[in-house]
């Protein structure tokens, strides 16, 4: 990014949070030195967006974010695409119109609405820079096809820079208060996962450095996870009601419904008086009646395994001969992600912490977009930078596997992507051996730099394995992160049809990267 030699009012600083979810937009006000979101519900208080694609074949348009959502599967041929950022790095494609989409060009697509909405801020805006902030382990080849859709969207490449999204949600810490010596929890409730890390605080040369202590992820209690189990709820009350086989359109109505009033199950006034729903969109129109117990029990698995896993990340410090944390040695928790929009997901923050300051945002999943305008005003010279160390290690720096022969010539086996986290889920992937098997097989395990070059790490023995012929031998390798710098590889036969099936041989290796 350029330093901004005169400031207008015309610049705008922007953070930019692309979520699997939902995405939000942040610009940095110079002239008052804070960050201030775009809302873009149109006034309806739900600033963040539905990263949410829409195809119109009846006239052609494109519609994107909530519009998209509340449209979709109401009776018309439009196409409707979701979860965009999860799919980036699988050089997948959609046919839309007769016409192949690339997931960059489709995601091009809504970051270029997303931005445009400056311009209803003022008309005559201009793009001063961007931060986007992204997760600690995305893919190199996931995050390059981001980079991919930013350029499609017709951002300036000199004007984006992409900042991991631990280091804009601690900006944004940071920009309300100043660093001390401390402990702080730090959670993600978003829709995939729900994130946890333990960081350990102290000011240093003006700055303040930032190492992280414990980690830990659950897919399980994923907030899309409860907006399935909600939206079946809101399914069974409408089928209770209204028997009869289910229709798409149908089926489509319920969810845009399960949208717009999901939120009214999880707050403070129905534990106080019951909520009437009124389904407008069944003939003829009925409401129903939801009291407190029912939306407990929709949250009350999630509240159990949300405590769980705190105490959980607590206990899981990344330097194993380490005592586990106490809550109560906690002095700060930073809660974002739309989680905690949730009344139980607040409370359980405040029960199990006590003695802690919790920082809940008044728009939590726009915590990281504001302090990523933060970074951005920082980088383009309006506003004085924090200097932050972070201390982690936790990622690989190259690619990870085996080499196997292919054609005469030596191919590279990815187990595990550069920029990868040790404290993820299991990485699994299979292959098939193209060699013949005479009771024993050496697979040479090598790095690839960020160049392609290969070099040589090791070597796995593989002694048992039944003999057969070549290109019938099926592996299974399962790889597991016991720590920082060491792994755990398992190989398994996996057979090969009804010829050769399994034979369960099974070999486990333990080695130091």
């Amino acid at each position: 990014m350029k330093l901004i030699e005169k400031l207008t009012e015309s610049h705008f600083i922007l953070g930019i949070d692309i979520g699997n979810s939902s995405s939000a937009i942040a610009y940095f006000d110079a002239f008052r030195k804070a960050p201030e979101i775009i809302d873009l519900s149109g006034g309806y208080g739900k600033p963040a967006a539905p990263t949410v694609v829409q195809y119109i074949p009846e006239t052609g348009e494109w519609v994107f974010g909530e519009y998209a959502v509340l449209n979709a599967n109401v009776g018309g041929r439009e196409i409707t695409l979701q979860n965009l950022p999860e799919k980036l790095g699988m050089k997948t494609s959609v046919m839309i119109g007769g016409k192949s989409y690339g997931i960059p060009g489709l995601l091009a697509l809504y970051i270029a609405d997303l931005v445009a909405n400056c311009k209803n801020l003022n008309p005559k805006a201009v793009i001063a820079g961007i931060v986007v902030c992204v997760p600690e382990f995305m893919p190199e080849n996931a995050l390059d096809e981001l980079r991919l859709a930013f350029r499609l969207s017709g951002c300036d490449n000199d004007k984006v820079e992409f900042i991991s999204e631990t280091q804009c949600v601690f900006r944004n810490f940071f920009y309300r208060k100043k660093p001390v010596s401390e402990t702080v929890a730090l959670l993600d409730y978003g829709n995939r996962e729900l994130r946890g890390g333990v960081y350990e605080i102290s000011p240093e040369d003006g700055g303040v450095k930032i190492i992280a202590a414990a980690l830990l992820n659950d897919s399980g209690l994923s907030v899309g996870k409860i907006d399935k189990n909600t939206s079946d709820f809101f399914s069974s009350l409408y089928y209770g009601e209204r028997p009869g086989p289910a229709k798409k359109t149908v089926e489509g109505q319920i969810a845009s419904f399960s949208y717009q009033h999901k939120d009214l199950l999880f707050q403070k006034n129905i534990r106080s008086k019951p909520i009437k729903l009124y389904f407008n969109f069944a003939y003829p129109p009925f409401f129903l009646t939801v009291r407190a117990a029912s939306a407990e029990n929709l949250s009350r698995p999630f509240e159990t395994g949300f405590e769980k896993f705190i105490y959980a990340l607590l206990g899981n410090a990344l330097d194993q001969s380490a005592k586990p944390y106490r809550p109560h040695q906690i002095n700060s928790v930073i809660a974002c992600g739309g989680g905690f929009d949730m009344l139980w997901a607040k409370e359980s923050l405040k029960k199990i912490f006590p003695d802690a300051v919790v920082h809940l945002y008044k728009n939590q999943k726009c915590a990281a977009a504001e302090g990523a305008s933060i970074i951005a005003a920082e980088k383009l010279g309006v506003y004085e930078p924090v200097k932050m160390i972070a201390e982690d290690n936790l990622k690989l720096e190259y690619d990870f596997g085996f080499a196997v022969k292919k054609d005469g010539s030596q191919k590279f086996h990815p187990l595990v992507e550069k920029n990868s986290y040790w404290w993820q889920d299991k990485y699994v992937s299979g292959f098939i051996v193209n060699e013949k098997i005479r009771g024993e097989l050496n697979l040479e395990i090598i790095r690839r730099d960020k160049n392609g070059s290969l070099s040589p790490f090791g070597n796995f023995s593989l002694k048992g394995l039944p003999e057969r012929p070549k290109g019938t031998t099926r592996l299974d390798i399962i790889v597991h992160f016991l720590n920082v710098g060491k792994i755990s590889v398992k190989i398994k036969d996996a057979g090969f049809g009804q010829l050769f099936p399994a034979s369960g041989y099974e070999s486990e290796f333990v080695m130091d990267l």
